[in-house]
């Protein structure tokens, strides 16, 4: 398990890490998993070379919808991030 975010704002990662908190005695999931604020092509990375059963993966969605709309290489390393974790975690 590992929380993964994508140049998002620490107000982001502190959110996500509080809402996971919140719900992971529910869940039966391990304390204190690694937290990582990355670029996309290192948070990539990261699932490549580490073994997860399971990520939180943190997008800023303006970001992302303007990487969609208007700039063709930040598309496709978002697209190629998505396709690593589905592939990456799933396997594991």
């Amino acid at each position: 398990m590992a929380i993964l975010g994508c140049n998002v704002s620490m107000d982001s990662m502190l959110a996500v890490c509080q809402v996971f908190e919140d719900i992971r005695p529910k869940l039966n999931l391990a304390t204190n998993p690694p937290v990582r604020n990355l670029e996309p092509l290192d948070v990539k990375r990261y699932l490549t070379e580490n073994c997860l059963m399971s990520c939180v993966l943190v997008v800023d969605a303006k970001i992302v919808k303007d990487a969609y709309e208007k700039l063709p290489r930040p598309k496709v390393e978002y697209q190629e991030l998505l396709e690593t974790a589905a592939k990456e975690v799933c396997k594991n």
